[in-house]
């Protein structure tokens, strides 16, 4: 359904523009949830609604490495029953390969079972991204929305998993534009403006129902400081970004040096 005759391929779809709404709305809800859901896991381990870098005080420094060992463990047996199904359908659970069109839909089950395995590793202290699960469970709800509620309409599920993945991810930044943009040079390039308008509406209507709820900072606030655009500033920000870029390239080394070891054990998921 567009809103110009003549075929034009290039031709707004208000039909996406229409169904961003309620997907954007959908999907802040779901990372609202899972962000509410490691608020409780924090209030009932620590009794504390504080960081889990500063609720975690509230036991002795030798609990600490036992309570994030104990989370791992936990954590460990949902992924590996979730790596587990992957491996036997010969699917990946990544919201990506639907947008790549690689996948008609974000698998349910292995998506819940990484869900869980992030939550018991957040819960407990791990230092693990909270942004990747609560995208990956917006992609989910955007999928089972296009399959069941969309499916009448003349739209791809892999539009309306982006729509629901650029919101998720607006929802934990509150950066809807770069949220939009982020999402779309994934799925299909920023070129094509008809196609980019349904993600930054989902991710606007996201923001704002997170706002409504009370909820005005990203899940990661910055530090209230005022910035004062001097020389010695340019030249101390210049140098930080360059230690950053160092720290990061480090980091990922690390990171593929220590999946080469381990992928050595079959029994890794």
């Amino acid at each position: 359904m567009s809103s110009t005759g003549g075929g034009n391929k290039h031709a707004l779809n208000w039909t996406s523009i229409l169904v961003a709404i309620p997907v954007g709305f959908a999907a802040s809800l779901v990372t609202l949830g899972f962000r509410l859901l490691i608020e409780l896991i924090n209030q009932l381990l620590f009794n504390s609604q504080q960081d889990i870098t500063q609720a975690m005080t509230v036991y002795p420094w030798f609990f600490w490495p036992l309570i994030v060992g104990a989370g791992g463990v936990i954590a460990g047996f949902f992924l590996k029953y979730a790596t587990s199904i992957e491996q036997k359908e010969t699917v990946k659970t990544d919201y990506l390969e639907v947008i790549n069109a690689r996948l008609d839909a974000v698998p349910t089950k292995t998506s819940l079972f990484r869900a869980l395995s992030s939550i018991a590793s957040i819960g407990s202290g791990a230092s693990i991204g909270k942004e990747g699960p609560m995208v990956q469970l917006s992609a989910l709800c955007g999928s089972m929305m296009g399959r069941y509620c969309f499916k009448s309409l003349a739209l791809k599920n892999s539009d309306v998993v982006a729509m629901a993945a650029a919101a998720g991810l607006s929802s934990v930044y509150h950066a809807p534009l770069a949220s939009a943009i982020f999402v779309a040079e994934i799925a299909f390039g920023i070129s094509a403006l008809q196609r980019l308008i349904p993600l930054i509406i989902a991710s606007a209507v996201a923001v704002l129902t997170m706002w409504s709820l009370g909820y005005r900072s990203a899940i990661y606030p910055f530090a209230d400081i005022q910035f004062q655009l001097t020389p010695a500033t340019v030249a101390l920000t210049v140098i930080v970004g360059l230690a950053a870029g160092l720290a990061g390239w480090l980091m990922i080394s690390l990171i593929g040096k220590s999946k080469a070891l381990f992928s050595r054990v079959k029994s890794l998921p």
